[in-house]
């Protein structure tokens, strides 16, 4: 199962005799959130970025094919 940026504050706990401080793991489950959507929103960033290489990529092989086609044909010629 996937975790998104809102599971993360709507995680409920059980609660033992001890228990625990709400306040403190809410504050704590918010910073969480904070550095998990920057992740995410990174993460997104970077498959864009990957997308535009891989097209450019494709591109310059297709240039360099042409122009050793262009360089062949000088030689045979």
């Amino acid at each position: 199962m996937r975790i998104t940026p809102s599971d993360i504050p709507s995680k409920k706990f059980n609660k033992s005799f001890w228990g625990y401080i709400p306040e403190e793991v809410d504050q704590w489950l918010n910073e969480i959130v904070i550095c998990y959507e920057e992740d995410v929103s990174e993460l997104k960033e970077l498959r864009q970025e990957i997308t535009r290489l891989r097209t450019e990529n494709k591109q310059l092989r297709e240039i360099c094919k042409e122009m050793d086609r262009l360089d062949e044909s000088r030689v045979s010629s």
